[in-house]
C-alpha cells in the first residue's frame, strides 16, 4: 500500500517522509533524505467523518459507514502513537543542523545542541534492516518515473540518521508496525492520504472558483508558468543586462578583495577564486530557450479535457515528485518544483550559486530601458547584496566549490570576528524609534554584513559606469546622479511601519528597514561625502564598521 501511495504522489507517509536536502559533508550535494514524518496537528475528526462519509456515499458504499466512526478513532489513536515517536525533531548532521523538517541548514558552531540529540548519519541498509516491515527499494522507485527514472543513481543519492524513531531501542517505528493490525495500518494509510488530499477532494461540486485555480496552477507548474510569462511579457533585454551586471559586481568584489589591507595573501587568493567561481543562473537556464524542450519534459503528464480537478491535481503531483527525482539524480541547477514566479535573488553557498528569477528582473523593479543609475541603485545593490551572502557567517564556511573547507588563516578569522562584532554592536546601539528599544545583532548578522558588502561593492561598481548620455530623472532635476543613486537604493526599503508583535519583529533574520537605509548608509563615507553630511553626524560618525 505505501508503493501505491508513492505512485500516486505522496512523499509523507505518515510513518516517514522523504526530503530533498543539501548536504556536501555526505558526499553529494543533492540528496533525498529518509527521515521520521513530521506530523502536523491532524485534521479534526469531525471534518474526516465528513469527508470520509461523502466519498463513501458519492461511490455508492454507503453499506461501509458503520464501521467509520470505528476506524477514524482508530487512525487518530495510531496517528497519536506516532506523533509522541516521532516528535518534534532537531538533530545535527556533521557541520549543519536540521530543524523539524525544514531542510536549511546552519552552521553547528551559531547553534549549542544537546549532545543527546546530536545524531550521526545511518547507511540506507542498515535503515532497512532496523525497518523490515517497510519495503523501502519498492517504495522508493515507484517515486522515479517508470520509464525514464534511473534507481541506480538515486540509491546513491539516499540519506538517513539514527533517529530514535527508526533506531532507538524498544519504542520505535518496526516495533509499532508489528504491534497494529493489517486493518489498522490499512485505514491509517487511507486516511492519511485523504487527508493529504483534502484541499483539492470537492464533493457534489461542479466548478472551482477559477482565482484558486489560477493561484495552483502557477504553484504546481512553476516552470510552464514562468515559459508562457517569458514568452509573452518578458523582455530578453533585461536578461542580458543583468548578466552583465552580475559579471561587473563580481569584479568589483575582487577588485576589493585584493585592495584588503588585513587580509593575508592565502585568505584573499581563495576568496577572489570563489567569487571568480560563484555560478550565476540569470532568469532561467538555457534549456528554456531550446525549442520544444519543455514539451518533452511535459510528455510525461497525461492529462484529459475529461479529468476531474481531483484527477488532474493529482496527475501534476505525481508528474512533480518525478521531476523532483529527477532534479536529484541530475546535475541540473533549477529545482522544478521550487515556485519561480517570485521577485526575488538567492546565493547558495554549497552550490557557490547566484540564482536571479525572472520577475526580479522587470518592470517595476528593473528594465533594460530604465537609466543606468535606476538600474544600478535598485537591482544592482540587490545583486551585490546576494553576492555579498558568499562571506557572511554560513557562506565563510564553504569555498569555491561550495565545499565546507576552512580556507580562512587564525589571524584572519579572528580579525573577521572583530569586524562583525562591530556590526552587532552598532545594530544594538540603534533604538529604533518605530519600537522604541534595541534589537538583536548577533540575530540579523548575516544580513548585515551581506548589507554593509553588498552597498560598498554597488556603489564602486555604479561609480564605473559612463553616464555622460543619462538623463535626469524628472523632478528631480536638483540632485546630482550620486544622490540619486543613494535615494533610489533607500525606496527598497520604504514601507508602512510593521505592525507585526514584537516577539515576531525580533525573531526576524533582516535589520529593520531603518537601520537597512541609515545605519548601513552611515557605515558608507561616500553617503557624507555626496551629502556633505558635517563630520560626527549621525550619516557621518567618526568610526565606522566594514568588512575588507
Amino acid at each position: 500500500m505505501l508503493a501505491n501511495m508513492a505512485k500516486l504522489h505522496l512523499r509523507d507517509f505518515g510513518m516517514f517522509e522523504v526530503i530533498y536536502f543539501e548536504h556536501q559533508e555526505i558526499g553529494t550535494t543533492k540528496q533525498l533524505l529518509i527521515k521520521p514524518s513530521e506530523i502536523q496537528l491532524p485534521l479534526p475528526k469531525v471534518e474526516m467523518m465528513e469527508l470520509a462519509t461523502n466519498i463513501l456515499l458519492s461511490n455508492g458504499y454507503d453499506h461501509m459507514k458503520k464501521n467509520l466512526e470505528k476506524d477514524v478513532e482508530e487512525f487518530y489513536e495510531l496517528e497519536d502513537k506516532l506523533r509522541k515517536l516521532c516528535g518534534w525533531l532537531y538533530y545535527s548532521v556533521g557541520t549543519y543542523i536540521v530543524v523539524g523538517g525544514y531542510t536549511g541548514i546552519f552552521p553547528k558552531l551559531l547553534v549549542q545542541m544537546p549532545a543527546e540529540l546530536t545524531l550521526t548519519e545511518a547507511s540506507y541498509s542498515q535503515l532497512k534492516s532496523h525497518i523490515p516491515s517497510i519495503d523501502f527499494d519498492r517504495i522508493l522507485k515507484n517515486l522515479l518515473h517508470p520509464k525514464f527514472g534511473n534507481w541506480t543513481i538515486l540509491k546513491n543519492k539516499l540519506a538517513t540518521m539514527k533517529f530514535d524513531a527508526f533506531f532507538g531501542e524498544g519504542n520505535n517505528l518496526e516495533q509499532t508496525i508489528r504491534n497494529a493490525s493489517s486493518r489498522k495500518l490499512a485505514n491509517y494509510l487511507v486516511f492519511k492520504y485523504l487527508e493529504s488530499a483534502y484541499s483539492y477532494i470537492t464533493v457534489n461540486k461542479q466548478v472551482v472558483d477559477p482565482r484558486p485555480c489560477d493561484e495552483l496552477l502557477v504553484n504546481v507548474l512553476p516552470r510552464a508558468s514562468l515559459r508562457v510569462f517569458v514568452q509573452k511579457y518578458f523582455n530578453k533585454e533585461n536578461l542580458k543586462l543583468a548578466s552583465r551586471m552580475v559579471d561587473e559586481t563580481k569584479n568589483t568584489y575582487m577588485e576589493m578583495i585584493h585592495a584588503s589591507t588585513w587580509l593575508d595573501e592565502s585568505t584573499k587568493t581563495e576568496a577572489i577564486h570563489k567569487v571568480a567561481e560563484m555560478r550565476k543562473m540569470v532568469g532561467y537556464t538555457e534549456e528554456y530557450e531550446r525549442k520544444g524542450a519543455l514539451d518533452e519534459i511535459f510528455e510525461t503528464l497525461p492529462t484529459s479535457s475529461s479529468d476531474s480537478f481531483y484527477t488532474l491535481v493529482t496527475k501534476i503531483q505525481r508528474f512533480r515528485t518525478e521531476q523532483l527525482m529527477d532534479f536529484i539524480t541530475s546535475d541540473t541547477l533549477l529545482n522544478p518544483t521550487e515556485p519561480l514566479m517570485v521577485a526575488n535573488a538567492f546565493y547558495f553557498s554549497l552550490k557557490n550559486s547566484l540564482n536571479i528569477l525572472v520577475p526580479f528582473l522587470d518592470d517595476p523593479l528593473f528594465d533594460a530601458k530604465f537609466p543606468k543609475y535606476v538600474n544600478a541603485a535598485g537591482i544592482g545593490r540587490v545583486l551585490a547584496h546576494e553576492i555579498g551572502h558568499a562571506f557572511d557567517i554560513h557562506g565563510r564556511l564553504a569555498n569555491y566549490n561550495g565545499s565546507v573547507v576552512d580556507w580562512w588563516t587564525e589571524k584572519n578569522r579572528i580579525e573577521y570576528e572583530k569586524k562583525t562584532k562591530c556590526l552587532v554592536d552598532q545594530y544594538e546601539r540603534y533604538v529604533n524609534p518605530d519600537y522604541g528599544r534595541s534589537m538583536n545583532g548577533t540575530r540579523v548578522l548575516s544580513e548585515m554584513i551581506a548589507d554593509i558588502v553588498g552597498t560598498e561593492a554597488a556603489w564602486k561598481t555604479f561609480q564605473k559606469m559612463n553616464l555622460t548620455d543619462e538623463l535626469d530623472l524628472y523632478g528631480f532635476e536638483y540632485a546630482s546622479f550620486d544622490q540619486l543613486y543613494f535615494q533610489i537604493a533607500a525606496l527598497d526599503f520604504c514601507a508602512p511601519r510593521d505592525k507585526s508583535p514584537i516577539w515576531k519583529i525580533f525573531a526576524m533574520e533582516h535589520p529593520t528597514n531603518r537601520f537597512r537605509v541609515n545605519g548601513v548608509f552611515s557605515n558608507l563615507k561616500a553617503f557624507a561625502d555626496t551629502f556633505k553630511c558635517p563630520a560626527g553626524s549621525p550619516m557621518n560618525p567618526d568610526t565606522r564598521c566594514e568588512l575588507f
